[in-house]
């Protein structure tokens, strides 16, 4: 019996020969790969690789910096974000970024978290009316903080001050402040460059700890300078070098086997 053949499932993410420049310098150059939904892709390589560049192309935050031009195609489940019908604006609310210095908001651990819904609220009606929907939804938004907190791993901490401010956390508490506030926005697609550089052991654990239980529900990209957090937390793993993708794959395969020279020296510690 022959079976019927089913159809190649469409990656959350479809990176297409892209290069990124910024005036006459080209900082990235011709990358193609795909990240499946619900999945972790580690992204290492050393300092200059354009790890950064890379992952800022994927929420088109380049676009902010003068003289930037991109080329390529980079498609979110099948829809080019850099066709000129796609708006920036919505796509940052379908993909959320986690910068790698905590910068939680000058305002209480609750309104770090609620701010997102509450500005997308006064975005949709006029101030009165949002005055309006914020006391009817207060139960809403109550919860969505909650289960925000509690996704970042965070909610037991600060449960009985989150009417503190949230400089008053620790910088491993604040950078999962952050996370929270960007899960708070109901994301499809997580970037996180560098989000535990600054961070202690204990504050790293509890950070990956949230990444591997948040896959479940989200498609996440991790740049990562630290190896061994990349082979901790990712399922796949892709290698930089100066701008070009090396190689990419499942994360056992890239560090145990990897399939060119130079990332068996980056990932063994002999460069980089």
């Amino acid at each position: 019996m022959t079976l019927p053949a089913t159809a190649p499932s469409v990656p959350k993410v479809a990176v297409r020969d892209l290069s990124v420049s910024f005036g006459r310098e080209t900082v990235l150059r011709g990358v193609s790969l795909d990240v499946a939904a619900n999945r972790i892709l580690g992204v290492i390589g050393p300092a200059g690789s354009a790890k950064t560049t890379f992952l800022r192309a994927l929420d088109r935050m380049n676009e902010l910096e003068p003289g930037c031009r991109t080329e390529g195609r980079v498609l979110l489940d099948g829809a080019d974000i850099y066709h000129p019908s796609c708006d920036p604006v919505a796509l940052r609310k379908r993909v959320g970024m986690v910068f790698a210095m905590p910068m939680p908001l000058p305002m209480s651990v609750y309104d770090n978290v609620a701010y997102g819904p509450r500005l997308a609220a006064s975005r949709r009606a006029n101030r009165e009316a949002a005055r309006d929907l914020s006391r009817k939804a207060k139960a809403e938004l109550d919860e969505l903080v909650e289960s925000s907190l509690r996704s970042a791993f965070l909610w037991d901490e600060v449960k009985d001050r989150l009417g503190s401010s949230g400089f008053k956390l620790s910088g491993g508490q604040q950078q999962r402040l952050c996370l929270a506030r960007t899960l708070a926005m109901r994301p499809e697609l997580i970037l996180l460059d560098e989000p535990c550089s600054g961070l202690d052991p204990v504050s790293t654990a509890r950070i990956e700890e949230a990444l591997a239980v948040l896959k479940a529900r989200y498609t996440i990209l991790l740049v990562t300078n630290n190896t061994k957090q990349a082979a901790r937390a990712a399922d796949d793993t892709a290698f930089f070098l100066m701008g070009e993708l090396v190689e990419i794959g499942p994360t056992g395969k890239v560090f145990m086997n990897p399939s060119d020279r130079r990332t068996e020296d980056y990932v063994t510690g002999r460069f980089g």
